[in-house]
Formats: C-alpha cells, sequence, structure tokens
C-alpha cells in the first residue's frame, strides 16, 4: 500500500503512479534473487520445489531446463498495480498463438464484412488518402501497410474486452489503476506462492518485499521526482539509519505481513509480560512481607517453576510457540498462591503455638496441603480442558498451563518448605533470636472486615448488598448496550479473526485505509470447484454464476474474478472455431489481393505484402483449432497468473479444480447471509458431478466461534464435572462444595457484565476467541479461592470470622493480587487477543474478590449457630 498525503497536487498523484509501476516491477522478483533465496530454510526449499514441480510439465523439460525454472519461480504471483498489468503481455502471447481462443463468433463475422469487395474498395480508398499524408518510411506508415484492414485492432479489441471484464473493485482510476478516488492511496496486489500461515516463509518473504521496496526506490530517485521517499532497514518495517519517512509512504498489509509484525511483537511482549509480572510480584511480596529473604525465595520458586514448565515443552514438542508462552502468567499469578498460604501458616503457626520452624512446617503441610493440593488439581484440570480447544496455540497454552500448575505446586509444597527451613536452621546457628517469627505480613483491613461481619445485622445488610450486585449484574448484560449481530451469553463476541493482532501492527491499520478509501469489503469469498474435465468445470462456474446472480442483483455481492476472466469456456471457444472454419483465408487472400492492385496496381499492391503473410500464418494456425484446455494453459504464458486459480491432478476423480473470487459489498454481513450464501451454492447437482465449496475469512471466523463455543462449552463442563468430583472428595459435603463456589459465580458475572459495561465507558472490549478461555479457567482459579475459605473455616478448633479473615482472608487476598498480577500484566500486551484476556482477568478476579472476601464470609458466618 503506497500514499501519499491529503494536501496533494495532480503531479503528486503521476509520480505515485510512476512509483507503483517500478515497485510492482521490482516486487515480480522477488524470490529470485540470492539474496531472497539464501533465507530460505531448507524445509519452505522442499515446499516451494514440491510445489513448482506440480505446475511444471516435467515430462516435457529436460533435467536443466526444469532446475532453472525452479530456481526462477517468484514467491509472488500476478502483481499488478493497475488492471491487466503483468497479464496483458501474456494475453497477447495467447493470441499471436491460438488468435481463435479470445475471438468471438460476432469478431469473425466482422472478419468476414471487411473482406467484402465493397468494404475493400472503400478501404483502398481510405488507405491511398491517409498513405499521402504520412511521410516516407514512417512508423505510422508502416502500420498502415502492415495491418490495413485494422484486424490486429480487432484483437486487442478483443483482448481489451477481456481486461475489462476482470477489473477488480479497486480499479476506480480511468487509467486503471489501483488508485483511490481520493488520490491518496496505490494499492499493489499479489498472492503468494504459499499459504500465508507459514512464518518460515513469511519471514524471507517479507524481508525480500522490502529489498525490492529499497530497488524501487532507489530507481525512483533517479527521477529526481517531488515526493520524498525512505530506504528500508534489514529489520522488517524499520527506516535505514539516516533515513527520514518521506511524503511517499510504502506499508504492506495481508496476513503474511501481519504474521510477520505479530511474531516480532509478540515475542517482545511475553519478555516484557513475563518481566513486568516477576517485578510485580517480587515488589508486592516486598510491600506486604517487607522482607528480602522471603521474596527472593518465592521468586526463585516461581522461575525455577517457569524453568521446569519450559524444559516439559521442550520435551513434550521441541519448542514453544508465541501464545503457549503466555503460560508463565500461571506459575507467576497462581502459583506464588500456593508459596503464600505455605509461609502465612507457617509464620502464624510458630506465633501462636511457639513452635520450631520444622514443628511448625509439618503442621503447615498437613493443614494447608490437601486445600493446596485440591486448588493445584482444579486449575491443572481447567487449563489441561483449554488443551482440546481448536487453536493450536490456546491448546498449548493450556497444556502447559496446567503442567505449570503441577509443576508450580510441587515446587512450593516440597523446595520452598526446604529453603524456609534451612534459612531458618542457619538464622538459629547465627542468631540467638532467631526463632522469633517475622513480622506479619499487611492485614490491609480483612481483620477488620472480619469482625464486622460477626455482627448479625453486618451480615444482613452484606448480603442484601450481594443479591442487589447479583441481580444489577444481570440486568447489565440483560438490557444493557446493543450487543451487536454476533453475541455469546448475551454480550459482544468479536468473531473477526483479523481483530486478534499488534496493535502496533502497520498492517492492520492499512487494510483499514483500503476499506474507507476505496469503499469496499476486502474479504474474499472463495468458491472451489472440483470437476472431472474442463468442460464440467466452466459449466459448473457458468451454473455458480447463474446462482449469485440475485445476491449481486440485490447489491449484496461482487464479482471478483475467475479463470473466466482469461480463458473462454471450451464451449464458447468450440462456437469461435465452428464460425472460423466458414472463413475462407484463401479466398480472402485473393480478395485483398484483388482490391489493392486495382487500387495501387501490381508494384503498389507488393506493399502489403507483410500483412499477406501474416494472414497466411494465421492460415496455418488455424489449420487444426482446438480449444485451449486448462493443461495447455497451465504450461503457457498465463500459468503464473492462474496458479491461484487453477489446479490440476489433485485427485483422480476430479482433476480440474477452479476457484473463483467473490466480494461481499457490506463488510458487515451476518454469518446467516454467510449460510444463505453456502446453500446456494453447495446444494443440488452440477454438470458432470462437478463438487462446489464455498469458503472465507469471514466463514471461518463464524466457524471457528461456533467450534471455540462447543470447545470452551463442553471443557467447561468437563472441568466443572472434574471440580465437582475434586471438590467434593476434599469437602465431603454438599453445603461446602456450593460455598466454595460462590467466587466462580460473582467472577463470571464481572466477566460477563464488564463487556456491556466497558461499552458504556467507551473501551474497546468484547469476548473473542482468546478471551474465551477464561470461562474454564475462572472455573478452575476463581473456585481456589473458596477452596481456601472453607478449608480455613471449617479448621478444628473452629475460628471466628475476625481470626479467620486475619488468617485465611489475607492470604486469599494476597493470592488475588498475585493472579491479578500474572493474568493483568497482559493488559500491557501489544496482541489484542493477550490484551483482551488481561482485560477479561481484571473483570473476572474482580468479581472473585468480591464473591470470596465479602459474599462468602457472610454466607459462612451466617451458617454459625452462634453469634
Amino acid at each position: 500500500v503506497v500514499t501519499i498525503p491529503d494536501a496533494h497536487s495532480a503531479d503528486d498523484v503521476k509520480e505515485l503512479k510512476t512509483f507503483g509501476l517500478l515497485l510492482a516491477t521490482e516486487l515480480e522478483k522477488v524470490g529470485v534473487p540470492d539474496a531472497d533465496r539464501a533465507a530460505l530454510g531448507s524445509e519452505m526449499r522442499q515446499r516451494l520445489d514440491a510445489l513448482q514441480k506440480l505446475e511444471l510439465n516435467s515430462e516435457a523439460a529436460t533435467p536443466q531446463e526444469f532446475s532453472n525454472v525452479l530456481q526462477t519461480v517468484p514467491w509472488l504471483r500476478n502483481v499488478e498495480c493497475r488492471t491487466g498489468q503483468g497479464l496483458e503481455r501474456a494475453l497477447k502471447t495467447l493470441l499471436q498463438q491460438r488468435p481463435h481462443v479470445l475471438m468471438q463468433p460476432a469478431d469473425v463475422d466482422e472478419l468476414k464484412r471487411r473482406f467484402e469487395p465493397a468494404a475493400l474498395a472503400q478501404r483502398m480508398e481510405r488507405i491511398a488518402l491517409e498513405a499521402a499524408e504520412l511521410a516516407s518510411l514512417s512508423a505510422e506508415k508502416t502500420r498502415l501497410y502492415e495491418d490495413p484492414l485494422g484486424i490486429l485492432e480487432l484483437g486487442k479489441n478483443a483482448l481489451r474486452d477481456r481486461l475489462k471484464q476482470r477489473a477488480p473493485p479497486l480499479a476506480k482510476d480511468p487509467e486503471g489503476f489501483f488508485l483511490s478516488p481520493d488520490g491518496t492511496t496505490l494499492v499493489i496486489l499479489a498472492r503468494t506462492t504459499l499459504p500465508s500461515n507459514l512464518l518460515d516463509f513469511d519471514r524471507p518473504l517479507m524481508a525480500a518485499a522490502q529489498r525490492a521496496e529499497n530497488r524501487a526506490v532507489s530507481a525512483f530517485r533517479n527521477l529526481h521526482p517531488k515526493l520524498s521517499t525512505a530506504l528500508k532497514a534489514e529489520a522488517f518495517g524499520q527506516l535505514l539509519p539516516g533515513e527520514k519517512s518521506g511524503a511517499l509512504d510504502v506499508g504492506y498489509t495481508g496476513m503474511s505481513a501481519i504474521y510477520v509484525e505479530n511474531e516480532l511483537t509478540l515475542k517482545w511482549d511475553l519478555v516484557l509480560n513475563t518481566g513486568s509480572s516477576l517485578l510485580g510480584i517480587l515488589l508486592l511480596f516486598l510491600l506486604i512481607y517487607r522482607s528480602f529473604s522471603l521474596t527472593w525465595k518465592v521468586t526463585a520458586a516461581t522461575v525455577y517453576t517457569i524453568w521446569l514448565t519450559l524444559a516439559f515443552a521442550g520435551f513434550w514438542k521441541g519448542g514453544l510457540s508465541l501464545l503457549g508462552g503466555a503460560f508463565t502468567a500461571v506459575p507467576v499469578g497462581l502459583g506464588s498462591d500456593y508459596a503464600i498460604l505455605v509461609f502465612n501458616t507457617w509464620q502464624g503457626l510458630r506465633a501462636d503455638k511457639n513452635l520450631s520452624s520444622s514443628e511448625a512446617m509439618a503442621l503447615t503441610l498437613a493443614r494447608c496441603g490437601p486445600s493446596i493440593l485440591t486448588a493445584a488439581l482444579i486449575t491443572a484440570i481447567a487449563f489441561f480442558g483449554v488443551g482440546f480447544t481448536h487453536l493450536t496455540g490456546l491448546a498449548e497454552f493450556g497444556i502447559l498451563g496446567g503442567a505449570s500448575a503441577l509443576i508450580g505446586c510441587a515446587v512450593m509444597l516440597l523446595a520452598l518448605p526446604a529453603w524456609l527451613c534451612a534459612d531458618e536452621s542457619r538464622r538459629l546457628q547465627k542468631y540467638s533470636d532467631a526463632s522469633k517469627p517475622s513480622r506479619p505480613g499487611l492485614s490491609f483491613g480483612m481483620p477488620a472486615l472480619g469482625r464486622w461481619l460477626e455482627q448479625k445485622s453486618a451480615r444482613a445488610f452484606a448480603l442484601l448488598l450481594s443479591a442487589l450486585v447479583l441481580i444489577a449484574g444481570i440486568l447489565v448484560i440483560r438490557f444493557g448496550p446493543d450487543p451487536g449481530i454476533e453475541t455469546v451469553a448475551g454480550v459482544r463476541f468479536d468473531p473477526e479473526l483479523g481483530n486478534l493482532r499488534s496493535t502496533q501492527s502497520r498492517a492492520a491499520p492499512l487494510r483499514a485505509r483500503i476499506v474507507e478509501r476505496f469503499k469496499i469489503g476486502l474479504a474474499d469469498i472463495s468458491v472451489l470447484i472440483a470437476a472431472p474435465d474442463d468442460d464440467s468445470a466452466f459449466e459448473t462456474l457458468a451454473a455458480i454464476q447463474a446462482r449469485l446472480r440475485p445476491f449481486v442483483e440485490r447489491g449484496e455481492l461482487s464479482d471478483n474474478g475467475s479463470v473466466a476472466d482469461f480463458l473462454p469456456a471450451p464451449n464458447d471457444q468450440r462456437a469461435s472455431i465452428a464460425a472460423l472454419k466458414t472463413f475462407d483465408i484463401d479466398d480472402a487472400i485473393k480478395r485483398f489481393q484483388s482490391a489493392a492492385q486495382t487500387r495501387f496496381g501490381v508494384k503498389g499492391a507488393a506493399y502489403f505484402n507483410p500483412f499477406l503473410r501474416h494472414l497466411r500464418d494465421v492460415k496455418i494456425l488455424l489449420s487444426d483449432p482446438r480449444p485451449l484446455a486448462l493443461s495447455d494453459v497451465m504450461r503457457g504464458p498465463l500459468a503464473n497468473v492462474l496458479a491461484s486459480s487453477v489446479k490440476l491432478g489433485a485427485s483422480a476423480q476430479f482433476p480440474v479444480m477452479l476457484r473463483s473470487a467473490w466480494l461481499p459489498r457490506n463488510a458487515a454481513m451476518p454469518a446467516e447471509w454467510y449460510e444463505s450464501l453456502a446453500a446456494a451454492l453447495e446444494s443440488g447437482s452440477y454438470p458432470g458431478g462437478a463438487r462446489v465449496e464455498i469458503t472465507a475469512a469471514k466463514m471461518a471466523g463464524f466457524e471457528l466461534k461456533t467450534s471455540t463455543l462447543s470447545d470452551c462449552g463442553w471443557i467447561t463442563l468437563a472441568v466443572a464435572l472434574c471440580v465437582a468430583l475434586a471438590l467434593g472428595f476434599t469437602l465431603r459435603s454438599l453445603k461446602k462444595c456450593l460455598l466454595a463456589l460462590v467466587p466462580l459465580v460473582y467472577a463470571y458475572l464481572a466477566m460477563l457484565a464488564g463487556v456491556p459495561l466497558s461499552q458504556w465507558l467507551g473501551w474497546d472490549y468484547s469476548l473473542n476467541f482468546v478471551n474465551l478461555v477464561m470461562f474454564p479457567l475462572l472455573l478452575g482459579s476463581a473456585a481456589d479461592y473458596g477452596v481456601y475459605m472453607v478449608f480455613g473455616h471449617f479448621v478444628e478448633p473452629r475460628l471466628k470470622l475476625g481470626a479467620m479473615m486475619s488468617a485465611t482472608g489475607r492470604s486469599v487476598l494476597y493470592c488475588i493480587a498475585t493472579t491479578l498480577i500474572g493474568f493483568g500484566s497482559f493488559v500491557t500486551s501489544s496482541y489484542t487477543g493477550l490484551l483482551s484476556m488481561g482485560v477479561a482477568s481484571l473483570w473476572g478476579y474482580a468479581g472473585a474478590t468480591f464473591g470470596a472476601l465479602f459474599v462468602l464470609p457472610a454466607l459462612l458466618g451466617a451458617g454459625e449457630k452462634n453469634e
């Protein structure tokens, strides 16, 4: 996408077009220079070679020719910034080789008319007048004798009609350039040779495109333009040192550019998120415990957990994906919870019962070990459930998160207690008063809250407020702002995969700029035809166009190109051939010679010999005309243009595959519209038993939404069942199990109500494919807080609410703080998926905090028999 400022002149637009042609020419070479291929990995080399071998007729090529072709096939196909660029040469070559291919019966009738004796005589008189006005040996006079009847013009018109047929909606400029009506945005279109979801291909591709851009910039500067430009560095999207952004700016959009940008930013994001969350944990422990020693131990234990999980990832997959790397939030946010419970319980026992460090630790593990094990098991179940989603990145995040929860539990119950006791033993040897427990952590008002809730009136007020919050949350979800077309649980859902991107991306805003400046949508709908032969394929293509005509007439759809734009159907070619066979070229030559000699004499008629030779060549070409098969096309000049639309030999039953592209007029078409489109095309029968399938990025998003909702639904159900079994086995009481789930109810409520509340506040937040996994994750982690509180309340001897909140309530508050630091750190991410997960976690854990530290203590106190 090449842009110039909104305030510009007509000369600026001319320079923009000039640069566009230069850049398109250079982009056609991407993948051919040695510097481009040197950056390609061995696996991608093999994939490219395998693909190119399929497209090349290897049986008709010598090994050396075959090798040469493999080394010169570019990575971008059909590069053009104006209608027909790169295509016109191919069609001209095709017209010269097989003139009948682009001609229609009406063209043959016109050809016959021009060879009628009266028309010939009239034309000869006009030629005599025109020749008299032209200078001798001039190019114009030479062309006049070489094509006296304008037959070449007839072919050019046929070619021009072909090019006009396949003009995309972007071609709004009179010259056919893909230039926005305001003259500020020029688009260069290209298709990648390999799929854009291959990062190992996208990296060298975008680097090669940037080198091509530099070559175009250098050539453009040699023209001494008024518009300034800038050269790029090796790093994608970065300027060369010493360069400044110019008035003419170049950027890239499309999935290849988005993938590369996402990788560049996500790597840094994961390092930043992990580092900031570890720093947050460190500062939190320093604040609440005021102990460098404890802070170091917990931080070291957390880092150790991350390191062990990375070792597991290496053993399991041999590597780590970018989204899978987000698992570090688990040991930071949840693993440190276990450390808090261990340390707080150990510290309290030493202070209250005057026990030695080892005796207190033994009692600590006996007392809080079951709750930690239960919480870790619940959390691991929730994360492992996410591992069954169809989104591979999230599935990896789930598996690693579950493994990290179990590893963190083991580290905090085995390694951390050993470190605490060993450190205490060293202090005993060095200081006589070392057995004195360190100062307790800050209470943050938890004891006072507990003592207040010991009053019956306070509990009544708390329970009434809890009920009002519950009702208000439900009303906000039900009657909040209009969520839009796509919803989940009554709140807004974003099904656009393209919206899961880096906020620092230039590719996504450029895509939005195209939509804004050209007033079109860019989501291609691809219709795929699998047919047994060429005739069936083209007949099916015609049937598809007929079925889609109502959508076009209603202004919902526009044709964006197919193989029929370049090549007539076999039946149309046969009709043209039949018409040509009725044209006697020998008789036409005799008529022309007679008319020329009559007007110019024998000597004068000799000037037309080049034209007569051309007619005899055409006679040879038409001696045995036959329809041009797709197999011939894919070995000819159109092969590179049609490579993305034609695939041969895909299967024995359906060896011919065609792709046609269509554009929705409205980018906000609902899922039901796409379903009606699919029903119109995929139902019924087609010629020759051909099969038709329809696909689109939007359809993939809608299907992925259905799949993800289904995944999250059964995963949440399965996790809920496992959590219920774990709670039942541990708590052995239905009442206690229901109480432990109170924080989860308010966590879900807050996360859902947070969407319409965010809309009211003007925040761009909604549920999406990534943050949807917070439902099973909250089921695991929010239930943990209920487990801790229930265990803390029902411990023997039974504690009053004030004492329980001073111990367990304070620990739970610390745990929630660490979890918010772990998952909340995602709000600093530049990747919108992780950022939205961070926002969802903030809403969800805010609700869990209210449920665990306000609602649940009130319910626990209300269940006591004695005040």
